[in-house]
């Protein structure tokens, strides 16, 4: 099983990770704010000392004035442009959606470099958590191609637990898990759940209906489990394999 990889498992400089806006934002504010407190003290010192004969209290105050003067000016320039990037960049939720681009991950996938293409996809789930597209590419990628059955469940449990979901990738979620479990992994109790959350969810859809039979049959299973001393586990894939062969 793959060990996932750590924030310090990515360069700083990678050019893919997110531009800090604000910090640029800071810099272009605090440096016009330095200058403009600079030529206040001087300008302040020189006035303050030929018409007052108090060159430090002149400093202060133009520095003072000046520097907030400035402040104003700056903020009211930034501020603006600041906001018109934020809304090209990271647009809010009044705005067109901002679609997440995963080309690198998907390179890597294409070309059969899978565990280059998990590491990219978990960079871009620890940018954003919420976002359930690299969880489920993850999954898919320890179900399909690297036959990790184990891993796939986790990442999809991982997809319904931290990141959000509409009833539709809900159900779905569910539904690879019960698969998992029953058809992949061989434990049909752990199964149990997640059928039992498909029946109640989902009671209205054909894969509700179809989970809530299944999970009759298992929980039926489970109730004799003791009185003849066979698991379900093995009550369940004997009874499997004679309905396979009767068919």
């Amino acid at each position: 099983m793959s060990v996932a990889p750590r924030r310090r498992d990515y360069k700083e400089d990678d050019p893919k990770r997110k531009r800090d806006i604000a910090s640029d934002d800071r810099m272009r504010l605090w440096m016009p704010l330095f200058v403009g407190t600079g030529v206040g003290i001087m300008w302040g010192a020189v006035l303050g000392g030929s018409r007052f004969g108090n060159a430090v209290a002149g400093a202060l105050v133009g520095g003072v004035v000046m520097g907030g003067f400035t402040m104003v000016i700056t903020k009211l320039f930034i501020g603006g442009a600041s906001e018109s990037v934020s809304k090209t960049l990271l647009p809010s939720g009044t705005s067109t959606a901002y679609k997440r681009q995963y080309s690198d991950a998907e390179a890597a996938s294409a070309r059969g470099d899978y565990q280059q293409a998990i590491l990219a996809y978990t960079r871009y789930q620890m940018e954003d958590p919420s976002d359930h597209q690299p969880y489920l590419h993850i999954a898919r990628i320890y179900r399909n191609e690297l036959q990790d059955f184990a891993s796939a469940a986790v990442w999809y449990k991982r997809a319904r637990n931290e990141s959000v979901l509409d009833s539709g990738k809900e159900m779905f979620v569910t539904e690879q898990l019960s698969e998992l479990y029953l058809h992949k992994l061989k434990d049909p109790r752990k199964a149990i759940p997640e059928l039992a959350r498909l029946a109640e969810r989902f009671s209205q859809t054909p894969t509700g209906q179809a989970a809530a039979r299944d999970l009759a049959v298992l929980r039926e299973m489970l109730s004799q489990e003791h009185e003849n001393w066979e698991s379900l586990t093995a009550r369940y894939y004997k009874d499997k394999r004679t309905d396979e062969q009767s068919n």
